[in-house]
Order: structure tokens, then C-alpha cells, then sequence
């Protein structure tokens, strides 16, 4: 009877550690979807003015299976913005239209039951309010919890037939080590994920011991990397509405002061080239986090050809020489004297690693400064230096440097624009041509980048 009462305590341990990392899951998908609820609707009250509507399908909001919908509807209840054709323009009838402060409630959506959350818009065209609907799914997690009860009770089901086994042809020397695994399983079972069940028995339940430790392992595992995707998630709607949040602000004053018809004709061509900038500003880092999103996902298509690195460099400077002169960077590009020889490379992917790097190195060198880029052919390899006399990376932050969404301390307090992900495209499209790249820096002094690509891919 003692080992069976063992059996079912551990039964329930598991049962109870599985449905605490559950709960744990679902509130931490509603936390973050509240925040992306709030985001999007500071986004949306910004750019409504202007008529650049800032999410065109579902995908753009959130990757997210968890996000089932989205709808916009005006104050009488009319559907104003959707991803799904077949609702635009319908009447919505819910309890939280025009609400005045975020709410949300269980509801049903498409046979599954989801957590809608509902916030309020206040679009300058109304004085009502208008409301952004979110649909929030559990799917995903119900089927884990079922699949957990079916875990569950064939774990049970071993378990008794394992203590009935036990009871029958084992001695009471084995009911140390049985008390020394439900010890353990209680303290896993109480989030003690570093505990480790140490028995030697050497047959079934040192196995069942072992298997108990190395699931303990992966549950950790799973935690850790379920709050790094947390703090990604975190990093990347903070950055949105950051860098989203000045250019927005300035199309809405310089259409403001269009609308209002009170500048003359050459303030309204500063005003619109302003506007223009901010666009520019806001679709580049759209760029940027779509082009992330597809090197992750494998999808960043490749289109090799026979190409000069000379040429495609030259392109890239060229394209910042602009913004060199308007920091006051001499931009130096040291071309070499013989001709190189030509390598497979994708030239748009390679001039977006080149241009990325070159630029950070503009954007972080001080007025007067100089940036230096030289291309030097060895017997095995090409060698591209870019060499700035910038700010310098802080020795504590070097190995975060090629990480997505990282700024350097420094570079923040100079409150220069960025998004923190050029290094790490250029990363993945230089390792991706066969490709090395690496830095030396000394803070408040310079920073050198090293690229090295092998002249094994050279065109014969």
C-alpha cells in the first residue's frame, strides 16, 4: 500500500508540474498580447492621419499562431480594417465596442474558445471611440494539455503495475532509493528544475530515475528558452514603437501643418521632404525586420552569380557618400590597383552586408572623423577592411555585437537611429557566401571590421 500511495504521489507531482508550466505558457502569451494590443494601438492613433495604414495582412501584426484575428470598428459598430474580406464592412455587436480602456473576456471564435481582447482607439475623425479587437487562441495549449492527460494516465497506469511488481517480488531494500525518487519528483514537481534525483540501483528504477532527470533537463531547457523568446518578443514591439514612434509623429506634424495651408511654398518643400525622410526611415526598418525574419526562416533566397567584389563595394559607397558628407565623414575607398578576380556572390545580398556595416561606421564616428574601407587580394582569399574613428564598442558588450536587436550602451546615450539588426543580416549573408567576419575595437578610439571571403568561389 506504501508503494502505491508513492506511485500516485508522483503521478500527481508530474501532473502538477506539467499543468503549472501550462499556466505559466497562457499567461505569458495574454501578457505579451496585451502589450501588442497596446503597441499597435498607439501605432494606429499615429498613423491613421496620414493614410499610411501601418499593417496590411495578419503576418504583419504577429507570426504568432496564438493571434486568430484582428478587427478595427468605427464607433457604430462597422468593421473598418480586417485581413479577412468576408468580414470588412460588417456590423460587429459586442458588449466592449467603444469602450474607453483595455478589456478582455473568454469568448468563441470558429468553434475554439479564445481570450478576446478588446482596446480603445481615439481617431481624431470621431468623437467616439473606435475599437481594436484581438483574438487570442489557446489551441495550441489545449491540445498540449490533453496530450499531457493521455501522458498522464498511461504514467499512472505503469506506475501501479510498476509498485504492484515491487510490492510482489522486490525486498524492502529497494524502498530507499523508491523514497529518494518521490523526494525528488516532489521537488521537480515545486519548480526545483536543478534537482537531481540520485539513485544507483542499477535496473528499472534507477532507469525511471534517469529518465526523470533528464526530463527535468529538458524542462529547464524549454523555461530558459521560452524567457529568451519572451525577452525577443519584448526587444522587438519596445524597438517598434520606439523607432516607429518619431518618424510617425513627424508625418502627422507636417501633414498637420499641410492640411492647415499655412506655409509658404518653400516651407512646404522642407516639410515635405521631411515627410518623405520619416517614410524612407519607417520602410527601411520594416526591411529590415522582414529580411530577418526571413534569414531565420530559411527563406532569404540566394541568386548566385560570377561578380566583382571592386564593383560591388563601390556601389555601396556610393550609395552612403550622401550621408557621409552630411555627417561631416570622410568616407576613403582605398581601390585596389589590380584587378580582382571575379567570385560567385549574390550581389544584392552582398551590397546589403557591406552597405550595413559602412554605414554603422558613419553613423558612430564623430564629425571630422573618417572611415577608410580597403579590398586586398591574398593567394587564398579577398580581405575587406572597414576601419571607422567612431565611439568603439565597450569590451563587456563585444560578444553581443552580431546579436538582433543589440545597440551598444554607447551608441544609445549618442541617441543615433538604428535598429540593431544590420550586423546581424550581414553576419548571416557573409557566413552564407562561405565567408568570415570579425572586429577589433578600442572605445572612444576606432573599431576595424574583417571580412574575409575565400577565393575557392572564384569563377574559373
Amino acid at each position: 500500500m506504501g508503494i502505491l500511495c508513492s506511485a500516485f504521489a508522483i503521478f500527481l507531482a508530474l501532473l502538477g508540474m506539467m499543468y503549472y508550466y501550462l499556466q505559466i505558457e497562457k499567461d505569458d502569451i495574454l501578457r505579451q498580447n496585451n502589450l501588442l494590443a497596446q503597441v499597435m494601438t498607439h501605432e494606429i492613433e499615429s498613423g491613421y492621419i496620414k493614410g499610411i495604414w501601418p499593417y496590411k495582412t495578419l503576418k504583419m501584426v504577429s507570426d504568432e499562431e496564438e493571434v486568430v484575428f484582428l478587427w478595427i470598428a468605427q464607433p457604430d459598430g462597422k468593421v473598418f480594417w480586417t485581413d479577412d474580406p468576408g468580414i470588412m464592412g460588417k456590423i460587429v455587436q459586442d458588449p466592449f465596442l467603444g469602450i474607453t480602456e483595455m478589456q478582455s473576456r473568454d469568448s468563441l471564435y470558429d468553434g475554439q474558445r479564445i481570450k478576446l481582447i478588446a482596446h480603445p482607439l481615439k481617431i481624431e475623425l470621431s468623437e467616439k471611440p473606435w475599437t481594436l479587437f484581438l483574438g487570442v487562441s489557446f489551441k495550441q495549449l489545449a491540445k498540449a494539455q490533453m496530450e499531457i492527460m493521455a501522458f498522464s494516465v498511461i504514467f499512472f497506469a505503469i506506475a501501479i503495475s510498476f509498485s504492484a511488481f515491487i510490492s510482489l517480488y522486490l525486498s524492502g531494500s529497494f524502498t530507499r532509493p523508491l523514497r529518494k525518487l518521490m523526494v525528488g519528483v516532489e521537488a521537480i514537481g515545486q519548480g526545483d528544475l536543478d534537482y537531481h534525483i540520485d539513485v544507483n540501483t542499477k535496473d528499472e528504477i534507477s532507469d525511471l530515475a534517469a529518465a526523470f532527470n533528464q526530463t527535468a533537463k529538458k524542462l529547464k531547457e524549454t523555461r530558459e528558452r521560452d524567457k529568451q523568446i519572451s525577452q525577443m518578443k519584448s526587444d522587438f514591439i519596445s524597438l517598434a514603437a520606439h523607432q516607429l514612434r518619431t518618424p510617425l509623429s513627424m508625418i502627422k506634424w507636417g501633414l498637420s501643418l499641410i492640411r492647415e495651408n499655412v506655409l509658404n511654398e518653400e516651407e512646404k518643400s522642407t516639410v515635405y521632404q521631411k515627410v518623405d525622410a520619416s517614410n524612407e526611415r519607417m520602410i527601411s526598418l520594416v526591411n529590415d525586420l522582414l529580411n530577418v525574419t526571413r534569414i531565420e526562416e530559411g527563406k532569404f533566397d540566394y541568386k548566385f552569380s560570377a561578380g566583382q567584389l571592386t564593383e560591388t563595394l563601390q556601389m555601396a559607397v556610393d550609395e552612403l557618400r550622401n550621408e557621409a558628407d552630411r555627417r561631416k565623414v570622410k568616407l576613403i575607398f582605398n581601390i585596389p590597383s589590380c584587378q580582382l578576380p571575379k567570385i560567385q556572390i549574390d550581389k544584392d545580398k552582398m551590397r546589403i552586408a557591406l552597405t550595413n556595416i559602412i554605414e554603422n561606421a558613419i553613423k558612430y564616428s564623430l564629425p571630422g572623423g573618417q572611415v577608410e574601407i580597403s579590398l586586398i587580394c591574398h593567394k587564398s582569399d579577398i580581405l575587406i577592411t572597414i576601419r571607422d574613428q567612431g565611439v568603439g564598442i565597450p569590451k563587456a558588450e563585444e560578444k553581443r555585437v552580431f546579436e538582433k536587436f543589440f545597440r551598444g550602451s554607447n551608441a544609445v546615450r549618442l541617441e543615433t537611429e538604428g535598429s540593431g539588426l544590420g550586423l546581424f543580416m550581414a553576419k548571416n549573408i557573409i557566413e552564407h557566401h562561405g565567408g568570415q567576419i570579425s572586429f577589433k575595437s578600442k572605445q572612444n578610439q576606432s573599431t576595424t571590421f574583417f571580412i574575409i571571403l575565400s577565393l575557392e568561389r572564384q569563377v574559373k
